[in-house]
């Protein structure tokens, strides 16, 4: 049962997990550990392609990532691979095809219509498909129609599993005093559900676990006894977990290609039999759907009494990334791959990285200018951290040098390609635009406002804000289209009754002058009076300094008032000044090729 109330809530929830941040995704989707899993994958694929007699170079590798979900992890796993392109291995002419897949349709449905996948899909390097963990023997792709069955890849499948194999099915198990013991579990709710399989139990259920006796025979896959026999040779007490859905994802995936296969996963997980020590009952994390720890010890064991090696990392706490290869040979033959390893999994990895943005944030107190630029860089300019450090961009780029604006807008150009609009309160097409402002950037920064309001929907902020972007751009047609979409999506907006006025203002005397040159004489100029047709007597007085957000009780020349950010949140106190007092309000959550080494020194665990 238990299994099956992750399967529901999955496929009823659907995108909404993590556009709602019901689901966390951080840790596994970012730009950093993007570029750390493409270098390793880009490892394996030269290594395969001009070093493995048995290369296919007229056919591509499949790189299959299961349990896409949102899909922030395949594009920015796209984006570097396609931003290394000069390093594909020379004479293929294509080396990779990309393809996400989940097991629910609405999903698939979604990156489908995404903007963000589009021109890699026409270029025939991206495919979409769905794949159950659990029951799959196929994948049909769904944009070039192929189907991958046993045996149909001419080389290895290449996979990727970021927390999924913690959601799959698990066996758990423990030794007492040299006896192996099976744990059962039991499901409970503290009241009667009208549904037994429904996503909402999940938060109510209580678990609790029986034991019983069994041997290592309980599997009839050799493998998956050995498994078991070498935990129990340590004669020590032990809580294990195997993760027998994962394992059955690496079996299925290998059928595909003769038996070659090499996954990479990132997990909360043991890396090292260590961590298995003691007797307990297995943890149950709920967030939403459930998952549990995942023991990458017993695939590695399995793995590597199957002829495989693995890739793992030293380390006993935290986030965990190991690789899984079975069939492809030797770790010898994979220079590459495990020089990529050392380099951006064992010396600074996916978790260091993640701990290092969070405590830079939560310890450092008032970040400096560089101090954000430095993580933003480190994060390979992720979104995320950007909006993180949003505040400390907007309150201290314009105190900044030339020099140190120059490179901010740069580094935030960056960041921006590397943007999945996902959730709209994380609008950072905004809250781009707010920071162009404030750098007095105004056609920039009326670009990325329509952006935000492309990507996260319409919003009248934005629509007064880029109002006075054309008005210091000197362009009051725009202006005055802008201050009127305001007033009819928030008709008792009193700021922009002034801005509207003041831009009407301008736009008669555009034309009095238009019409002065033409006829070669002088029209006379325009009165305030003049502008009340055009206004309608909606009230209200221009005042020159009205806050640029939604303003209560804007005042000429003040420069300061209450704004509220793309996405209709709690209001913010003005801060910074554009020219003539124009005060900028702060949004509240807004709307070269691989160098091959030895490998020594990398963790390798092969069969001898």
């Amino acid at each position: 049962m238990i299994w099956d109330l992750q399967t529901v809530f999955y496929d009823r929830v659907n995108i909404d997990c993590w556009a709602q941040s019901i689901v966390p995704n951080f840790v596994t989707s970012n730009c950093f550990i993007g570029h750390a899993y493409t270098r390793a994958l880009l490892g394996f694929i030269r290594d395969w392609y001009l070093r493995s007699p048995a290369a296919a170079p007229d056919e591509p590798i499949y790189i299959i990532e299961v349990g896409v979900g949102h899909g922030k992890m395949s594009f920015h796993m796209m984006n570097a691979l396609t931003r290394l392109r000069e390093y594909w291995p020379r004479g293929v002419a294509r080396p990779f095809v990309y393809v996400m897949t989940d097991f629910t349709q609405n999903n698939v449905d979604f990156w489908r219509a995404h903007p963000s996948f589009q021109a890699w899909m026409e270029e025939g390097i991206l495919d979409m498909a769905l794949f159950d963990a659990d029951n799959s023997a196929s994948i049909k792709l769904q944009v070039s129609g192929k189907e991958l069955g046993v045996g149909s890849c001419a080389n290895p499948v290449l996979a990727i599993c970021n927390y999924i194999f913690d959601t799959l099915r698990q066996d758990a198990f423990r030794i007492v005093d040299e006896q192996l013991q099976e744990a059962l579990i039991g499901v409970q709710s503290p009241r009667e559900e009208p549904e037994a399989v429904h996503p909402d139990v999940i938060a109510r259920m209580r678990c609790y676990w029986e034991y019983r006796d069994c041997k290592p025979e309980i599997y009839e896959n050799k493998a998956m006894q050995a498994v078991l026999k070498a935990y129990l040779a340590q004669n020590r007490n032990m809580s294990i977990l195997i993760p027998v859905g994962g394992i059955g994802v690496i079996n299925r995936l290998a059928t595909l290609s003769n038996g070659r296969v090499m996954l990479l996963a990132g997990d909360k997980a043991y890396n090292h039999d260590m961590s298995l020590a003691g007797l307990r009952d297995p943890h149950i994390a709920k967030h939403g759907s459930f998952s549990f720890m995942v023991n990458f010890d017993a695939v590695r064991l399995n793995v590597v009494s199957r002829g495989g090696f693995s890739l793992r990392t030293p380390y006993l706490d935290g986030f965990k990334c190991s690789a899984f290869c079975i069939g492809c040979g030797k770790p010898s033959a994979y220079p590459e791959l495990r020089v990529a390893w050392k380099d951006y999994f064992m010396r600074f990895g996916p978790e260091n990285f993640s701990t290092l943005q969070r405590c830079v944030k939560d310890e450092s107190g008032d970040a400096s200018l560089k101090t954000a630029l430095t993580v933003l860089r480190l994060s390979r300019y992720d979104s995320d951290i950007f909006f993180k450090f949003r505040s400390v961009f907007v309150q201290r780029a314009p105190e900044a040098s030339e020099k140190l604006i120059a490179d901010t807008v740069r580094d935030l150009k960056l960041m921006y390609a590397n943007y999945y609009p996902l959730q709209k309160n994380k609008d950072i097409g905004f809250e781009l635009a707010h920071l162009l402002m404030t750098l007095h950037m105004y056609e920039e920064a009326v670009q990325y406002f329509k952006n935000s309001q492309r990507d996260c929907g319409e919003h009248y902020i934005s629509w007064y804000n880029m109002g006075i972007c054309y008005h210091y751009l000197e362009e009051p047609v725009e202006a005055l289209k802008c201050f009127t979409t305001v007033l009819e999506l928030q008709p008792n907006y009193h700021d922009a009754v002034g801005w509207k006025r003041r831009a009407a203002l301008a736009v008669q005397e555009l034309e009095k002058t238009k019409a002065r040159e033409a006829a070669g004489g002088d029209a006379g100029g325009v009165t305030e009076a003049d502008v009340e047709l055009h206004v309608g007597g909606e009230g209200g007085s221009a005042g020159a300094g009205t806050g640029v957000g939604d303003g209560a009780g804007a005042g000429a020349g003040a420069g300061a008032g209450a704004g509220a950010g793309s996405g209709a949140a709690d209001a913010t106190e003005a801060s910074g000044s554009l020219p003539n007092g124009t005060g900028v309000v702060e949004s509240a959550a807004s709307h070269g090729a691989a160098p091959v080494g030895d490998g020594s020194g990398d963790l390798v665990d092969v069969q001898l």
